[in-house]
């Protein structure tokens, strides 16, 4: 890959791809066909289509194998958009990208489309890690204090990392917030 600029957009830093900059193309064209009361089915058609390919060896290879022709491809994937029910502007543009070649880059539009529904709400993505899966109540209280401190709204996304031992870790806006035991005992 053709590697560039560090981007920290994400609570990760990555670097800036050819794949990168394509996906986002992509994700930007979409995204200015799609009306408020959409945005959410898109991202979430997206990122179930991501899911199904990553965890398909099968769907993995297919979407990804220039061996397979853009019918074939379309014979199989227009199946499956049926049977997760999205619209006729979310099959075009799926099988828009089988004719460009770009059909692999899914999971990478789907993720930037995320990002710019992320954006347009004036939200930021926080990965909270914990030791334990966290409450309900719990859940909530991190967000408003995360809100609090950020001055926007947080969205959460929660993860178990028993290395921790107790505690937590955010990554927010390429940013950690270490308060593990695990980190005050090293």
């Amino acid at each position: 890959r053709v590697t560039g600029v560090q981007t920290c957009a994400l609570p990760i830093c990555f670097p800036v791809t050819i794949h990168n900059i394509i996906a986002r193309r992509y994700a930007k064209a979409l995204w200015s066909t799609v009306n408020d009361g959409s945005v959410d089915t898109y991202t979430s058609n997206l990122q179930d289509l991501a899911l199904l390919i990553r965890t398909d060896k099968n769907l993995t290879i297919l979407s990804e194998s220039p061996a397979f022709t853009a019918k074939e491809k379309k014979n199989v994937f227009s199946e499956i958009f049926e049977k997760l029910g999205f619209s006729k502007g979310m099959k075009d543009f799926l099988n828009l990208l089988i004719d460009n070649d770009r059909f692999a880059l899914v999971a990478d539009i789907s993720e930037e489309f995320r990002q710019m529904q992320l954006t347009s709400r004036r939200s930021k993505e926080a990965l909270v890690e914990t030791a334990t899966e966290l409450t309900e109540a719990q859940k909530e209280a991190v967000k408003e204090l995360l809100e609090a401190a950020l001055d926007t709204k947080v969205v959460i996304k929660t993860k178990v990392d028993e290395s921790l031992i107790a505690g937590l870790r955010v990554l927010v806006e390429g940013r950690t917030i270490d308060a593990s035991l695990k980190t005050n005992l090293g």
